[in-house]
Protein backbone atom coordinates (compact mmCIF):
# COMPACT_ATOMS: atom_id res chain seq x y z
CA UNK A 1 0.00 0.00 0.00
CA UNK A 2 1.71 3.18 -1.21
CA UNK A 3 -0.77 5.52 0.46
CA UNK A 4 1.14 8.23 2.37
CA UNK A 5 1.69 7.10 5.95
CA UNK A 6 0.90 3.45 5.22
CA UNK A 7 2.44 1.02 7.69
CA UNK A 8 3.31 -1.47 4.95
CA UNK A 9 5.89 0.83 3.35
CA UNK A 10 9.37 -0.33 4.43
CA UNK A 11 11.13 2.35 6.44
CA UNK A 12 14.26 2.10 4.29
CA UNK A 13 12.40 2.90 1.06
CA UNK A 14 13.26 6.35 -0.21
CA UNK A 15 10.43 8.82 -0.93
CA UNK A 16 11.48 8.77 -4.58
CA UNK A 17 11.05 4.98 -4.77
CA UNK A 18 7.63 5.12 -3.10
CA UNK A 19 6.52 7.90 -5.46
CA UNK A 20 7.70 5.85 -8.43
CA UNK A 21 5.74 2.80 -7.26
CA UNK A 22 2.59 4.90 -6.99
CA UNK A 23 2.58 5.22 -10.76
CA UNK A 24 0.50 2.60 -12.62
CA UNK A 25 2.33 -0.44 -13.98
CA UNK A 26 5.62 0.32 -12.23
CA UNK A 27 7.66 -2.24 -10.31
CA UNK A 28 10.90 -2.47 -8.38
CA UNK A 29 13.38 -5.32 -8.07
CA UNK A 30 16.40 -5.95 -5.89
CA UNK A 31 19.84 -5.49 -7.38
CA UNK A 32 20.49 -9.22 -6.95
CA UNK A 33 17.70 -9.94 -9.45
CA UNK A 34 18.89 -7.54 -12.15
CA UNK A 35 21.12 -10.05 -13.91
CA UNK A 36 18.74 -12.94 -13.33
CA UNK A 37 15.76 -11.11 -14.84
CA UNK A 38 17.81 -9.41 -17.53
CA UNK A 39 16.41 -5.93 -16.93
CA UNK A 40 17.72 -2.68 -15.48
CA UNK A 41 16.31 0.58 -14.20
CA UNK A 42 13.91 2.14 -16.71
CA UNK A 43 13.46 -1.01 -18.80
CA UNK A 44 10.10 -2.38 -19.90
CA UNK A 45 9.21 -5.96 -19.04
CA UNK A 46 6.30 -8.34 -19.49
CA UNK A 47 4.56 -9.46 -16.29
CA UNK A 48 1.51 -11.72 -16.45
CA UNK A 49 0.86 -10.53 -20.00
CA UNK A 50 1.06 -6.85 -19.01
CA UNK A 51 3.86 -4.39 -19.76
CA UNK A 52 5.45 -2.94 -16.64
CA UNK A 53 8.30 -0.49 -16.09
CA UNK A 54 11.22 -1.10 -13.74
CA UNK A 55 11.02 2.12 -11.75
CA UNK A 56 13.32 1.24 -8.87
CA UNK A 57 16.22 -0.94 -7.77
CA UNK A 58 16.36 -1.88 -4.09
CA UNK A 59 19.32 -2.98 -1.98
CA UNK A 60 19.27 -5.26 1.02
CA UNK A 61 16.48 -7.58 -0.16
CA UNK A 62 18.56 -10.34 -1.81
CA UNK A 63 16.78 -12.86 -4.03
CA UNK A 64 18.77 -16.00 -3.29
CA UNK A 65 16.45 -18.53 -4.93
CA UNK A 66 13.48 -16.89 -6.64
CA UNK A 67 13.29 -13.33 -7.93
CA UNK A 68 10.87 -11.00 -6.14
CA UNK A 69 9.00 -8.21 -7.90
CA UNK A 70 7.78 -5.29 -5.78
CA UNK A 71 4.73 -3.31 -6.85
CA UNK A 72 1.91 -1.28 -5.37
CA UNK A 73 -1.43 -2.83 -4.51
CA UNK A 74 -3.05 -0.89 -7.36
CA UNK A 75 -0.55 -2.20 -9.89
CA UNK A 76 -1.04 -5.71 -8.53
CA UNK A 77 -4.75 -5.38 -9.22
CA UNK A 78 -4.13 -3.97 -12.71
CA UNK A 79 -1.98 -6.94 -13.72
CA UNK A 80 -4.63 -9.35 -12.48
CA UNK A 81 -2.78 -10.72 -9.46
CA UNK A 82 -4.90 -9.24 -6.65
CA UNK A 83 -6.74 -11.70 -4.43
CA UNK A 84 -10.40 -10.71 -4.38
CA UNK A 85 -11.61 -13.79 -2.50
CA UNK A 86 -13.54 -13.75 0.78
CA UNK A 87 -10.53 -14.68 2.91
CA UNK A 88 -8.61 -11.92 4.65
CA UNK A 89 -4.86 -12.08 4.89
CA UNK A 90 -2.59 -10.51 7.49
CA UNK A 91 -3.46 -6.96 8.50
CA UNK A 92 -1.04 -4.30 9.68
CA UNK A 93 -2.42 -1.47 11.77
CA UNK A 94 -0.88 1.69 13.14
CA UNK A 95 -1.77 3.08 16.56
CA UNK A 96 -1.84 6.75 17.38
CA UNK A 97 -0.09 5.83 20.64
CA UNK A 98 2.55 3.14 19.90
CA UNK A 99 3.23 2.67 23.61
CA UNK A 100 -0.18 0.96 23.91
CA UNK A 101 0.61 -1.66 21.26
CA UNK A 102 1.09 -4.55 23.69
CA UNK A 103 -2.11 -3.76 25.58
CA UNK A 104 -4.13 -3.50 22.36
CA UNK A 105 -2.69 -6.79 21.08
CA UNK A 106 -3.63 -8.55 24.31
CA UNK A 107 -7.18 -7.18 24.18
CA UNK A 108 -7.60 -8.26 20.54
CA UNK A 109 -6.41 -11.76 21.39
CA UNK A 110 -8.93 -11.99 24.24
CA UNK A 111 -11.75 -10.79 21.99
CA UNK A 112 -10.74 -13.14 19.18
CA UNK A 113 -10.95 -16.22 21.41
CA UNK A 114 -8.48 -18.08 19.19
CA UNK A 115 -10.00 -16.98 15.86
CA UNK A 116 -7.05 -14.69 15.16
CA UNK A 117 -3.70 -13.79 16.63
CA UNK A 118 -2.50 -10.22 17.23
CA UNK A 119 1.19 -9.41 17.63
CA UNK A 120 3.19 -6.32 18.27
CA UNK A 121 6.01 -5.67 15.84
CA UNK A 122 8.61 -7.26 18.11
CA UNK A 123 6.39 -10.22 18.93
CA UNK A 124 5.87 -10.89 15.23
CA UNK A 125 9.61 -10.73 14.60
CA UNK A 126 10.27 -13.15 17.47
CA UNK A 127 7.51 -15.49 16.24
CA UNK A 128 8.98 -15.56 12.73
CA UNK A 129 12.45 -16.27 14.08
CA UNK A 130 11.12 -19.02 16.33
CA UNK A 131 9.09 -20.63 13.55
CA UNK A 132 12.15 -20.74 11.33
CA UNK A 133 13.92 -22.98 13.85
CA UNK A 134 10.93 -24.96 15.12
CA UNK A 135 9.22 -25.89 11.87
CA UNK A 136 12.12 -26.12 9.45
CA UNK A 137 15.14 -28.32 8.94
CA UNK A 138 17.38 -25.34 9.64
CA UNK A 139 17.79 -26.20 13.32
CA UNK A 140 18.89 -29.73 12.39
CA UNK A 141 21.42 -28.40 9.90
CA UNK A 142 22.81 -25.79 12.30
CA UNK A 143 22.89 -28.24 15.21
CA UNK A 144 24.64 -30.86 13.12
CA UNK A 145 27.21 -28.35 11.88
CA UNK A 146 27.92 -27.18 15.45
CA UNK A 147 28.40 -30.73 16.76
CA UNK A 148 30.48 -31.82 13.77
CA UNK A 149 32.52 -28.62 13.84
CA UNK A 150 33.23 -29.04 17.56
CA UNK A 151 34.37 -32.64 17.13
CA UNK A 152 36.58 -31.82 14.16
CA UNK A 153 37.93 -28.69 15.86
CA UNK A 154 38.85 -30.55 19.03
CA UNK A 155 40.44 -33.41 17.08
CA UNK A 156 42.54 -31.15 14.85
CA UNK A 157 43.64 -28.85 17.67
CA UNK A 158 44.37 -31.81 19.92
CA UNK A 159 46.59 -33.49 17.34
CA UNK A 160 48.31 -30.18 16.56
CA UNK A 161 49.12 -29.54 20.23
CA UNK A 162 50.15 -33.16 20.70
CA UNK A 163 52.55 -32.89 17.77
CA UNK A 164 53.97 -29.60 19.09
CA UNK A 165 54.59 -31.14 22.51
CA UNK A 166 56.16 -34.28 21.04
CA UNK A 167 58.44 -32.16 18.86
CA UNK A 168 59.68 -30.36 21.97
CA UNK A 169 59.57 -33.28 24.39
CA UNK A 170 63.30 -32.95 25.14
CA UNK A 171 62.81 -29.34 26.17
CA UNK A 172 60.05 -30.40 28.56
CA UNK A 173 62.34 -33.14 29.89
CA UNK A 174 65.06 -30.55 30.45
CA UNK A 175 62.65 -28.43 32.45
CA UNK A 176 61.78 -31.43 34.59
CA UNK A 177 65.50 -32.10 35.11
CA UNK A 178 65.89 -28.52 36.32
CA UNK A 179 63.22 -29.12 38.94
CA UNK A 180 60.15 -27.75 37.18
CA UNK A 181 57.14 -29.69 38.43
CA UNK A 182 54.49 -31.39 36.32
CA UNK A 183 51.94 -28.84 37.50
CA UNK A 184 53.97 -26.02 35.97
CA UNK A 185 54.39 -27.96 32.73
CA UNK A 186 50.66 -28.53 32.57
CA UNK A 187 50.09 -24.81 33.01
CA UNK A 188 52.49 -24.17 30.13
CA UNK A 189 50.49 -26.50 27.90
CA UNK A 190 47.19 -24.90 28.91
CA UNK A 191 48.62 -21.43 28.27
CA UNK A 192 49.81 -22.62 24.88
CA UNK A 193 46.29 -23.92 24.21
CA UNK A 194 44.82 -20.56 25.15
CA UNK A 195 47.06 -18.68 22.72
CA UNK A 196 46.28 -21.23 20.00
CA UNK A 197 42.60 -20.45 20.59
CA UNK A 198 43.27 -16.71 20.38
CA UNK A 199 45.09 -17.16 17.08
CA UNK A 200 42.12 -19.20 15.85
CA UNK A 201 39.74 -16.40 16.83
CA UNK A 202 41.76 -13.80 14.92
CA UNK A 203 41.96 -16.12 11.90
CA UNK A 204 38.19 -16.68 12.07
CA UNK A 205 37.59 -12.91 12.24
CA UNK A 206 39.74 -12.37 9.16
CA UNK A 207 38.10 -15.18 7.17
CA UNK A 208 34.62 -14.03 8.19
CA UNK A 209 35.49 -10.51 7.07
CA UNK A 210 36.57 -11.86 3.68
CA UNK A 211 33.32 -13.83 3.36
CA UNK A 212 31.35 -10.72 4.27
CA UNK A 213 33.17 -8.70 1.60
CA UNK A 214 32.48 -11.41 -0.97
CA UNK A 215 28.80 -11.44 -0.01
CA UNK A 216 28.59 -7.65 -0.25
CA UNK A 217 30.13 -7.79 -3.71
CA UNK A 218 27.13 -9.95 -4.67
CA UNK A 219 24.65 -7.61 -2.92
CA UNK A 220 24.06 -10.03 -0.03
CA UNK A 221 24.23 -8.41 3.40
CA UNK A 222 25.48 -10.59 6.27
CA UNK A 223 24.58 -9.35 9.74
CA UNK A 224 27.10 -10.19 12.46
CA UNK A 225 25.65 -9.35 15.90
CA UNK A 226 28.31 -8.65 18.52
CA UNK A 227 26.84 -11.11 21.10
CA UNK A 228 26.94 -13.90 18.52
CA UNK A 229 30.57 -13.09 17.65
CA UNK A 230 31.49 -13.20 21.35
CA UNK A 231 29.80 -16.60 21.76
CA UNK A 232 31.58 -18.04 18.72
CA UNK A 233 34.94 -16.59 19.79
CA UNK A 234 34.51 -18.01 23.28
CA UNK A 235 33.59 -21.36 21.77
CA UNK A 236 36.81 -21.43 19.73
CA UNK A 237 38.92 -20.72 22.79
CA UNK A 238 36.99 -23.36 24.76
CA UNK A 239 37.71 -25.92 22.02
CA UNK A 240 41.42 -25.06 22.18
CA UNK A 241 41.47 -25.38 25.98
CA UNK A 242 39.69 -28.74 25.80
CA UNK A 243 42.27 -29.90 23.27
CA UNK A 244 44.99 -28.81 25.69
CA UNK A 245 43.45 -30.91 28.44
CA UNK A 246 43.49 -33.95 26.15
CA UNK A 247 47.15 -33.30 25.37
CA UNK A 248 48.36 -33.23 28.98
CA UNK A 249 48.93 -36.98 29.05
CA UNK A 250 51.82 -36.70 26.60
CA UNK A 251 53.85 -34.86 29.25
CA UNK A 252 54.42 -38.18 30.98
CA UNK A 253 56.89 -38.97 28.20
CA UNK A 254 59.10 -36.05 29.21
CA UNK A 255 61.42 -38.15 31.39
CA UNK A 256 64.76 -36.54 32.33
CA UNK A 257 66.44 -39.91 31.82
CA UNK A 258 65.65 -39.67 28.12
CA UNK A 259 68.23 -36.87 27.86
CA UNK A 260 70.97 -39.44 28.49
CA UNK A 261 70.05 -41.53 25.45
Amino acid sequence: DTTPGSVTIPTDYSPELVDALRQPYTVAIDETAVRKLGVKLGDKALYNGQTVTVAGITRGYPNMMQSTVIMSRDTLRMVGQADTGPRVGPLMVKLSDPSQAERVANELNVQGDGQWKAWTRQQLADANAGAMFEEGILVIIIGGCVVLGTIIGVAITWQTLRGAIMANIKEFASLRALGVGMGSLRRIVMELSFWVGCVGVFAAIFLTWLVQLFALSNAVIIALPIPLLIIVGGGLILIAMLSGLLSLGILKNSQPADLLR
